[in-house]
């Protein structure tokens, strides 16, 4: 039950209403607007004013490393949320230092100012020289179609490596025993001075492994890319600025065939072509910028120790020997003995190969995946079937006395699958993997076990599905 002064102030309530006219109703409601109306002009001035440009790159990559072209390409996309917003101008500022962005009175590399135009893929570079072995910072920002500015882009950077062969100071260096499979090379040194920036040039013929004290550099696999080696060939670029230390500091390089020096015969039914060259290859610089703005620089010479490895055959499709009792511990680390190696020997090398960067995404793993299931149709040969076929290779970890084989072969295919594809009957047909699909590759990988818990997996080949 309401009580007397909650009914009086009902009824009071209902009375103002009642006295409220039609007028003044229009009166609150235009106020309402008036308020209301420069709210939503300002909030789509506020809106369109958040155009960013976005996902910038130098030659088609997002920060790339070993710019080795003098008028490299820039590109960039815009982002807005407000629909039908295109471009009308941009804006390009380069520096070869960060702060010099903001500083006031600092002469940039390169500042295009507004340039009324639509383009935003391959505007190629126009300013001043850019110096090998150094990075640089750039960003951009744009106009919409109402002219309206947009907010500078994040700061991106790329680095420059050599521009071409005379940047070079280092020299093409192999194993003294050219018959070595998959030989190691290392070197040391000593670095007295903190580190600011550092960065490796190599090219390993056919592929490699790069590592320093001890740990692998980059996640690349089966670099580099594939040329004509006589006329080309593609160097990589890593930043390794956090892999050294104060003292003794250590380079290690694996080689392997790759298409380089290759064995099968798989693609080629009229013969094995002749590898061009009886010793695989390599070359390596390694620029360190110290604070006080000094540089150290290694580079591949004869000075360079080098050894064969427990890989003992390679070959892209034939897949690898590895010797598990020939492996070398710690031979990419500092302070090992090396006194039994061998030095590296200077190689003669076409004088018309021409040395560029690899300006491309490089081949990675993207995935590791376990077979769906197993059999064994023979005592002692077991069948794993990963589900799908894959351009990759096995991982292996096993136990077992020293000195025994394990085999790995590999194809796409089996027995009863092939059959069943002929509409063949599968009777007395032993399900087991069928190599033919590989033609005249081996596509096989032995393990010799060196009398512990070990495991290895390939470098220098793929199964050939």
């Amino acid at each position: 039950m309401l009580s007397y002064h909650a009914a009086m102030k009902i009824c009071s309530m209902i009375d103002i209403i009642k006295q409220t006219s039609i007028m003044d109703i229009f009166k609150q409601l235009s106020l309402f607007l008036l308020i209301v109306l420069p709210s939503i002009i300002n909030f789509q001035t506020v809106f369109s004013q958040t155009t960013t440009t976005i996902n910038l790159r130098v030659e088609h990559l997002e920060d790339p490393l070993g710019i080795d072209i003098p008028n490299p390409c820039f590109s960039w996309n815009l982002d807005s949320e407000q629909r039908g917003t295109f471009q009308s101008a941009y804006q390009i500022q380069l520096v070869d230092a960060v702060e010099n962005f903001t500083e006031p009175n600092t002469d940039k590399m390169w500042d295009t100012g507004k340039v009324t135009s639509p383009e935003s893929i391959n505007v190629i570079y126009a300013g001043k020289y850019l110096e090998p072995f150094r990075s640089y910072y750039w960003r951009a920002r744009t106009w919409n179609e109402k002219g309206e500015a947009g907010n500078w882009s994040k700061i991106a950077k790329f680095h420059v490596g050599p521009m071409d062969n005379n940047d070079w100071n280092a020299q093409w260096i192999g194993a003294s025993n050219a018959s070595i499979s998959s030989p190691l090379f290392r070197r040391e040194f000593q670095l007295t001075k903190p580190v600011k920036e550092a960065f490796v040039y190599i090219i390993g013929l056919g592929y490699y492994e790069l590592y320093l004290n001890g740990e692998k550099v980059g996640d690349h696999v089966l670099d580099p890319g594939t040329t004509n080696y006589n006329k080309r060939v593609l160097y990589e670029t890593y930043d390794v600025t956090d892999y050294f230390k104060s003292g003794n500091n250590a380079i290690g390089v694996w080689l392997g065939n790759g298409w380089f020096k290759h064995f099968s015969s798989n693609l080629f039914p009229e013969g094995r072509p002749k590898p061009y060259s009886e010793h695989l290859q390599l070359l390596f610089q390694l620029h360190i910028k110290h604070f006080d703005g000094s540089i150290t620089k290694i580079g591949s010479d004869e000075n360079w120790k080098t050894s064969d490895s427990p890989i003992v055959e390679n070959s892209i499709y034939d897949g690898e020997i590895y010797d598990a009792r020939k492996e070398i511990p710690g031979w990419n680390r500092a302070n090992f003995d090396d006194s039994n190696w061998k030095n590296a020997v200077k190689l003669n090398t076409p004088n018309e190969r021409i040395i560029d960067s690899q300006l491309t995404e490089p081949m990675r793993v993207v995935k590791t995946i376990r077979p769906v299931r197993m059999w064994e149709p023979i005592e002692g040969i077991y069948v794993y079937d990963f589900g799908q076929n894959i351009t990759g290779w096995p991982r292996l970890r096993v136990s077992g006395g020293e000195g025994g084989k394990v085999v790995l072969r590999t194809s796409p295919e089996t027995v009863h699958s092939i059959a069943l594809m002929k509409e063949s009957s599968l009777i007395g047909l032993i399900d087991t993997i069928d190599v033919a699909p590989n033609r005249s590759a081996k596509a096989r990988n032995i393990y010799v076990l060196k009398g512990d818990n070990n495991g290895e997996e390939s470098r220098f080949s793929i199964c050939p599905n």
